[in-house]
This record gives C-alpha cells, structure tokens and sequence, in this order.
C-alpha cells in the first residue's frame, strides 16, 4: 500500500542552494527525486546570481521558480572584508524574508554557503520545517552557525565530525542528479590512449590549469602520444590555455564549461581534480580513479575530503603547494600501471551510497510532522 503524502497540492518547497555546483547540484538531485515522488509540488530554487553561470534553464522542468540573492563576499580573517559582507548578508535576509511571506513554504532545505543562511535562521524563528545538507567532511561556517536553528542536519561522509546537536542527524551520502544516475557506465570504445580528465569544479581552478601544462611540457613525444585530454578549464582562464595547447603536441579538447559531465566521465580513465565533495562523487559513481589537488583556501574542506578518500586508496593527493615534480611523478605512475588505476577504481566505488537521495527524502515526514506538533 502506498503511503499518504504529507504534502497538499501545490505546496512548495524552497530550496537554498550556494552558487557553486557543488552546493547547487546536490540541491537539483533532491529535486529531481521529490518531483518524481511529489509530481504536485513546488520546488523554488534561491541562490545568488554568479549561479547564472550555469545553464539554469536546463532545470526549469523541475525548479517552478528561480530567485536571486544579491553576490556578498565570504567573510575572511581580513576584518573589513565584515562591512560588505555585512550589508550584503541584511540585504538578503530582507529579500529572503519578503519570499517567505510571499511563498509560504511548506518546507525550507538548505545545501550550504550563506546563501543558505538567511533562509534557514527566518524558517526556524516562523516555524516553517527546514532541513540542512553538508556536502563536506568538515561543515563549512554556514551550516555551523545554523545548527541550533535547523530541525534535521544530513551529511554525505560517515566521518564528518557533527558533536552534540539538538536536531536530528543523519549520514545519507551525496545525492547525485539524475543525469548521471541515468547515464550508462559503460566507457565508450578506447581508441588505445589512456582518457585524461582535468577539472577544478564550476569555478575553474588557475593553480591546477597551469601545473598540468608544466607536467605535459616535461613529458616525451612518446609519453605525450600515449594520452587523449579533456580540459575543463573555467571561464576565466580558458583563452590562456587554449594557446598554450596550441604548442604542446597533444591530444586534446578543451571547454571553459561542460554541462554534460556524465558524458565525459564515461570517457575517462584518470581524473585530476580539485576535491570538492560532488565532483569526488560523481567520480567514485563512475569508478575513475584520480589525482586530488585540493584547493589550499577552501578552509581545510578540500583536504579533508581528499584525505579520506585516500585512506580508501581510492585516490592519489597531491599538496598544491608540494613539490613541483610530484604531480608530474604520480601521473606517469598511474598513466603506466593499469592495474593500479583497476585497483583505485574499485575502491573508490565504494564511497558511493547509491540510494543517498531516497534517503533524504525519507526524513521529510518525520521533520514535518514533529514541527506541526510542536
């Protein structure tokens, strides 16, 4: 027998999402899995407007709505960068408001940055239910400062430290989209080269771009003739790399953005990679094994990740500020030992928990019906 549904026809669901793809893509994947388990509800998706970068429209099927937050800078140690970050964080906390009053939600969920904030510390205090994703191993600030106003925390490492909280808590995994739960793993035909995928997250990642070229430099024509590129190299950086490729007698496509990962994915056989939580992820969904470079200013998040993967010996990390040669060294390892890449794929395969969406979803009765009895 099916179980009732708790949501009416036509409520709505908000959805908080930070600007990045790896706050807004695990955001999608829950939506993408309520909208097929709750074809009548609402999903509102509210981020900031560097989102925009992405091809939202992609998700208009199941987001009913987009708003925007105004763009504030993170806080640092820097103690003025506090004063615009400030008035930004008011700013959206009076437009997050007036949604609120506006939407009337049935449920607020939030997956990470300050964009998250406003609307989870504003649905706590007008006792809308509201529920909270970590993508990390270490909580980043956001989701820190708002435990003591959420009614569940979820989280996608078993590791993550969480301490003594009042609201519900729960290991869930990574809730992945559609599109690459759908998508076949089967690797398309080798053509004989070892499939090199390079990417740095949605942003881009300028450190990563740059060393990788110095490796391909130092390579033989051999070496290099042995290996097919795919380079993701971020908006910003995209037109300098292209003309460096240009003389490095290599195979290679090259994009600033690619919305289609799952395809590439299925054409790869190593992966160098920053170490945020999706992208490792979708990674571990489709057994690639990788060389993590993690981001040295993402607060230790990166690192973190990257470490417990690695005690998986799922994957290689490689410190940005480490020695030049040492990512050059672990390539050429991993580019000529096939059975090493055999035994880092199956390994990180097993970081994946394929139900991680249902999972989530499964909590939602519960939050919703405690706080309507309270």
């Amino acid at each position: 027998m099916r179980q009732r549904s708790i949501f009416r026809s036509n409520d709505r669901i908000l959805f908080f999402c930070g600007p990045s793809g790896g706050h807004l893509f695990p955001g999608i994947a829950i939506a993408q899995a309520l909208k097929k388990k709750e074809p009548h509800v609402q999903c509102i998706l509210i981020t900031s407007k560097r989102a925009q970068l992405f091809n939202l429209k992609k998700w208009r099927s199941v987001f009913s709505q987009i708003h925007y937050l105004p763009e504030f800078p993170a806080p640092t140690e820097k103690w003025w960068v506090y004063i615009p970050f400030a008035f930004q964080l008011c700013a959206a906390f009076i437009q997050t408001y007036a949604l609120l009053k506006s939407l009337r939600p049935r449920l607020v969920l939030g997956f990470g940055s300050f964009v998250t904030f406003p609307g989870i510390v504003l649905s706590h205090y007008l006792k809308i239910p509201n529920m909270i994703h970590e993508q990390n191993v270490l909580m980043g600030r956001a989701t820190r400062w708002l435990l003591k106003y959420t009614d569940a925390l979820t989280y996608s490492f078993p590791n993550t430290a969480i301490g003594k909280v009042s609201c519900l808590k729960q290991c869930v995994g990574l809730p992945l989209r559609e599109e690459i739960l759908q998508s076949p793993k089967l690797k398309k035909k080798n053509d004989g080269k070892i499939k090199l995928l390079i990417l740095g997250g949605s942003q881009g990642a300028r450190e990563l771009n740059h060393r990788i070229l110095d490796v391909f430099r130092a390579m033989s024509d051999p070496e290099k003739a042995q290996i097919a590129v795919n380079h993701i190299t971020g908006y910003r950086d995209f037109d300098a790399i292209s003309k460096a490729y240009q003389n490095l007698d290599i195979e290679y496509q090259i994009w600033p953005f690619y919305d289609k990962m799952e395809d590439l994915y299925r054409d790869t056989d190593v992966a160098l990679t920053r170490a945020g939580a999706n992208t490792l992820f979708e990674l571990a969904y489709f057994g690639i094994p990788a060389v993590v470079v993690p981001y040295r200013h993402a607060l230790s998040h990166q690192m973190a990740n990257a470490k417990y993967l690695e005690s998986w010996e799922a994957v290689r990390v490689v410190e940005e500020t480490g020695n030049a040669d040492e990512l050059e060294k672990v390539l050429r390892e991993l580019f000529s030992h096939s059975g090493k890449r055999d035994q880092m794929s199956s390994h990180i395969k097993n970081i994946v928990q394929q139900h991680a969406g249902e999972a989530f979803i499964a909590l939602i009765p519960q939050i919703v019906s405690s706080k309507r009895s309270s």
